[in-house]
């Protein structure tokens, strides 16, 4: 007979304490647009006669009065979504990108790096309504943003280019890949399509070029989540302690410090077979030094 927690954790994934980030992150924003649902559905029977939505003190308007008040719109505008259809189609593209994404990354890469989307996204809608207007390229009203899609490109964006880059130095090719180039053309021929939400747009195309920065400079040995990782795991209080051992570690060899190196900057899925079982040596003659 299964035992009941191993069956919460069969159907709810993320309530395991080693659930991926990712599993993590649909949990929050599945659980506060119910939240928000419910606040509207108690407002409206408190005062049916007007109408409720709290999620749009959450969400982002491209105005700088409207940020100097609300700077807090910058992140959670990912909150609060248009619809259920719009928070499922992305939290079913999240739950997708769970596999290829964490193994590139790490789960606090990802979750520093999903916010930097969130923000990045709110700058590209903020910057096309002032640039696109000044320029004539368009005329835009100042309408509300929410919605975590430009987040979840960031990821999306992100993975792929490490992913390539990691092909070109000697990494298998993965359908993975494949899926993924999909998934990314068919929401850029989603935006072509729907041409009525620039805003949303500017949006996206805010987080893909977050994503593009932040594999440019990894590639060149600079981590942009580097800052808010480190402060995450001052403030963790499980964080793992390093162990003390009465022995002095044996020295890395060249070969195995530049694996390492090619983990820290590019994650595992860059590693070769050969690096990888080179790897699992490092790691189990660490487990008996310690």
């Amino acid at each position: 007979m299964r035992s009941p927690s191993r069956t919460i954790s069969r159907y709810f994934p993320f309530l395991r304490a080693d659930a991926p980030m990712i599993y993590w992150i649909i949990a929050v924003q599945v659980v506060v647009y119910l939240a928000l649902s419910l606040i509207d559905l108690v407002c409206t029977l408190a005062s049916p006669l007007r109408w409720w939505h709290v999620g749009s003190f959450l969400s982002f308007r491209p105005e700088l009065s409207y940020l100097a008040s609300h700077p807090w719109s910058l992140v959670t505008y990912i909150l609060p979504h248009d619809s259920l259809l719009h928070l499922i189609g992305n939290m079913l593209l999240l739950w997708v990108l769970q596999r290829p994404v964490e193994p590139q990354l790490n789960p606090r890469r990802t979750i520093v790096l999903y916010l930097y989307g969130a923000v990045a996204g709110a700058l590209g809608y903020l910057a096309g309504y002032y640039v696109g207007g000044a320029l004539g390229l368009f005329i835009l009203f100042p309408l509300e943003l929410m919605g975590a899609s430009s987040a979840i490109l960031t990821l999306l964006t992100a993975t792929l280019l490490l992913r390539y880059r990691g092909r070109t130095q000697g990494t298998a090719s993965s359908t993975q890949d494949k899926s993924l180039w999909i998934a990314l053309g068919l929401i850029l021929l989603w935006g072509l399509l729907s041409y009525r939400n620039i805003g949303g747009h500017l949006a996206h195309a805010g987080g893909i070029a977050c994503g593009a920065l932040f594999a440019l400079f990894l590639g060149r040995g600079i981590d942009m989540t580097a800052p808010l990782v480190r402060l995450i795991q001052r403030a963790s209080p499980n964080r793992p302690t390093a162990p003390t051992s009465p022995e002095p570690p044996l020295p890395l060899s060249p070969e195995e410090e530049a694996i390492l190196k090619k983990l820290r900057h590019s994650g595992y899925g860059s590693l070769t077979e050969v690096e990888r079982a080179k790897l699992r040596l490092i790691g189990e003659r660490t487990a008996h030094q310690s």
